[in-house]
């Protein structure tokens, strides 16, 4: 039990180490800006499936599973909790609660893939290879859709710095290339499980793996140098990127500070239009007021942004809209 429990684990700290990452506690830069660690993502599953080895009935599958993929989410998306108490004024007790019940949602479908997968193993005797691709992208697809979706932390995402096995995602979307790195990944356990027991190499598994990923790389390659040259050929423009470095405290309350966010926000922004820029982007959620989904313009004095001579102005905004009529006639509905 003990050994299942670390190999369990050990399987998705090691896989979340494969996505950009920095270490909790210690420091908010990436350990890795590079993407050099994205090769752990081809092995990391590995422990995970000799701790699937073990299971002896269908439970034993679901926790190794849940286990897995709560180190693996746990791993990745730690900065929720840094987010929800530093950003948002969430205590840290209430911030670790809804931490914890989003990583449970999130490592579901690891859970259903390692149990499925052992259902497969055990009724019909299919080695992982041949199905946990398929199984495992198949629950990824579940999890991105199933109530409006929560597409974190995808297999393929490990890939995303790697640009000739990224140009998969063409083909396949993300999902893809999480069966490549699912099918590699299978293809190692069944050959070292095969140099432990000391039985005939599996050449099926590896040799279809390798196969599979020098295709990826032809492919690839070949498809990068045409975006490349694409994008060499296309037209130029240029973009400034404001930040207006504004304290979290005052974006805590836009509304209240909204004129003082704004006077960070729009002299920098003439200033870019002035200087020819041809796009201007402001930070996520930087414009501090609502404003209705169907807006039609900015341009009014009332929004407190300048009409541009130039420029373009990208800025995304919260909006609201008030729906009255339909409460109204719910209620009337209940009622009568």
């Amino acid at each position: 039990m003990t050994r299942t429990l670390a190999l369990s684990i050990a399987s998705g700290l090691f896989m979340a180490l494969s996505l950009p990452q920095a270490i909790p506690w210690i420091s908010l830069q990436p350990i890795d800006p590079a993407g050099h660690l994205e090769l752990a993502a081809w092995i990391a599953l590995v422990p995970a499936l000799f701790a699937l080895d073990r299971a002896r009935s269908w439970k034993g599958a679901l926790g190794v599973g849940l286990v897995a993929g709560l180190a693996y989410f746990y791993g990745a998306i730690w900065w929720v909790n840094h987010a929800m108490t530093a950003f948002g004024g969430v205590a840290y007790p209430v911030a670790l609660l809804g931490l914890s019940l989003l990583v449970l949602y999130m490592a579901a479908h690891w859970v259903g893939a390692f149990v499925v997968s052992f259902t497969i193993r055990r009724r019909l005797g299919w080695p992982l290879w041949i199905h946990f691709p398929a199984v495992w992208v198949g629950f990824e697809l579940l999890r991105n859709y199933l109530f409006s979706g929560f597409p974190w932390g995808n297999l393929g995402y490990t890939q995303a710095r790697h640009l000739a096995i990224a140009q998969l995602a063409s083909l396949g979307g993300v999902y893809a290339i999480a069966a490549l790195v699912v099918l590699v990944n299978c293809a190692v356990h069944a050959a070292v499980r095969a140099r432990l027991a000391r039985e005939r190499f599996p050449w099926r598994a590896p040799v279809s793996a390798a196969a599979a990923v020098l295709a990826t790389l032809v492919y690839g390659t070949a498809h990068l140098a045409q975006v490349r040259a694409r994008v060499a050929a296309a037209p130029r423009l240029t973009v400034a990127v404001v930040q207006g470095n504004v304290n979290q405290s005052v974006k805590n309350q836009a509304r209240t500070y909204g004129e003082s966010i704004l006077s960070r926000y729009v002299p920098l922004t003439q200033e870019a239009d002035h200087l020819g820029a041809d796009l201007v982007a402001w930070p996520e959620a930087s414009y501090p007021y609502f404003v209705p989904p169907r807006f039609a313009s900015f341009a009014g004095a009332r929004t407190g942004l300048p009409r541009l001579d130039h420029a373009h102005l990208l800025l995304g905004v919260a909006t609201y809209e008030e729906r009255r009529d339909y409460f109204e006639a719910l209620v009337a509905e209940t009622l009568g």
